[in-house]
């Protein structure tokens, strides 16, 4: 008997959209829709081929180019790959690229409270609250700026109480007017800030 060696088929992966169409991988920003085009250039004239983002399958062409339209709603990195089915005189094959989308929406806030003493006091607690949330993360940090009759000073936040909720605690403020707001950054390098709350001692 005779065994014959199979060779590798080669493949073709397009990445395309109105305003990108590359063979290779890919930057684009979160809910951006790419066209992932795969097709055969050599193979046998009987085949089958897949198409896959990560782990999940986007379709199965049988002797015919495979194409699937797919939103990147989450940033991060996606592998995007055709595979080609080993058949009578053709190896297994697969040709892959990354998609990198990246993060663009900044945090977002909710519930700004300050508790504030009913009667003047310099050693009296004043307790700021602010809730924060993002599609990726708040590693950038959060803060909270306090004016104090005139005087900007900026304090880090900490979220001891709660996932979403970023907690300030202070005293030694005069009586009168003060204003404070809040600003957070996430991962992407995406800001936010809020407006000025006032509150009177």
């Amino acid at each position: 008997s005779f065994t014959f060696a199979t060779i590798a088929p080669t493949l073709k992966l397009n990445l395309s959209n109105t305003t990108h169409s590359v063979e290779g991988p890919i930057t684009i920003n979160e809910d951006t829709a790419l066209w992932l085009n795969g097709s055969l250039k050599t193979g046998d004239s009987a085949y089958t081929i897949d198409l896959w983002v990560d782990s999940t399958h986007k379709g199965t062409g049988s002797s015919a180019a495979i194409n699937n339209y797919t939103t990147f709603a989450t940033p991060g990195t996606f592998n995007v790959s055709v595979n080609y089915t080993a058949s009578q005189n053709y190896s297994y094959g697969m040709l892959s690229y990354l998609v990198t989308v990246l993060d663009i929406t900044p945090p977002t806030y909710s519930a700004a409270l300050k508790v504030t003493p009913v009667t003047f006091s310099t050693t009296g607690q004043l307790n700021f609250s602010i809730n924060w949330t993002d599609n990726n993360n708040l590693s950038g940090g959060v803060s909270i700026q306090v004016n104090r009759s005139g005087t900007v000073t900026v304090y880090q936040a900490s979220n001891s109480t709660g996932p979403l909720t970023w907690n300030l605690t202070l005293t030694d403020f005069p009586a009168g007017t003060h204003y404070w707001r809040s600003n957070a950054s996430d991962g992407g390098g995406n800001t936010n800030i809020t407006g000025w709350y006032s509150f009177t001692i």
